[in-house]
């Protein structure tokens, strides 16, 4: 008897210990993030959530594509607690494919209905508008619409980046969806065949072609390192985002749940003040059908 109480104390002493030990050892969230983060000086807003919540990140950057491939598939190393990607596409795909867990009430409040899953899988953290930009001396004037820029008046002086990069295809997608798919096709068409240079590899080469003159006029997915340059935004809901998430097998889910309430409030001020029509998500379940479209128009 005398034995067996022994071993009981042992064990409850050794699980006490295992307790506070726990307790004591610093908790983490691995936080897989697309790599233009990075950019927006990622690391220092990391370090702030840690100092005010006393919980440490480790964070994995990457492209948004194959961040949210290794948390779908499950091959993600080391385990992802929260998913961060650079447009809607993604985080809906993960939404879409089960591999987010519902985000707490507290979050999915803060943020508009079209800013947000409808089964509260993930939410949008930034928010960018396509922007209209014009070289030193041209005007915008007669530009009012997205077809506008299609029109015959434009042949010569367009430019815009690659229907590869997501913001792209998430305008194409949301112009699917307004306008359906043969207006939409014949817009893009109207592009192509306005393009004063092929589609350019991304939005800082065709922000240098217009400050360099090389470009009248050029179409961007945000307003970010514009400078002096003209602008003008076009009418209608056409948005990229950021969007965050809590992976499905996150092991950390409470730390990642409270990184992620804590990153929406940083990030997205204003953003209830802001009017917008159209789901975000049509950038996701729309994505395949702008990828062919912009395939069938030429526009690469």
């Amino acid at each position: 008897m005398r034995h067996a109480l022994a071993a009981v104390l042992a064990a409850l002493t050794l699980a006490a210990c295992g307790e506070r030990a726990s307790q004591e050892a610093p908790s983490t969230i691995v936080v897989y993030v697309h790599e233009h983060a990075q950019q927006l000086r990622f690391a220092e807003m990391l370090a702030e959530f840690t100092a005010e919540s006393g919980i440490a990140v480790t964070p994995r950057y990457g492209s948004s594509r194959e961040l949210t491939d290794a948390v779908i598939g499950k091959t993600d190393s080391p385990r992802a607690d929260v998913l961060l990607t650079s447009n809607a596409a993604d985080i809906w795909r993960a939404g879409y494919e089960g591999a987010l867990r519902p985000l707490p009430e507290a979050v999915l409040r803060g943020v508009p209905e079209v800013l947000r899953d409808p089964d509260g899988a993930w939410v949008a953290t930034i928010v960018r508008t396509p922007t209209l930009i014009a070289a030193e001396g041209v005007a915008l004037d007669g530009v009012a619409s997205y077809a506008d820029l299609a029109a015959p008046a434009m042949a010569g002086r367009l430019c815009i980046a690659s229907s590869q990069l997501p913001a792209n295809r998430a305008l194409i997608a949301m112009l699917i969806e307004s306008e359906r798919a043969r207006p939409a096709e014949r817009i893009v068409r109207g592009w192509v065949r306005n393009l004063a240079r092929p589609p350019y590899a991304g939005d800082s080469d065709l922000l240098a072609a217009v400050y360099e003159g090389d470009c009248e006029i050029g179409l961007v997915a945000s307003g970010a390192g514009i400078g002096n340059l003209l602008q003008a935004s076009l009418p209608g809901p056409y948005i990229g985002i950021d969007g965050v998430g809590v992976a499905r097998h996150a092991g950390n889910p409470e730390g990642a749940h409270r990184f992620v309430e804590w990153i929406v409030a940083k990030q997205s001020l204003g953003l209830s003040g802001r009017y917008f029509t159209m789901h975000v998500g049509v950038a996701g379940y729309r994505d395949a059908e702008a990828r062919l479209l912009a395939e069938r128009a030429g526009y690469r």
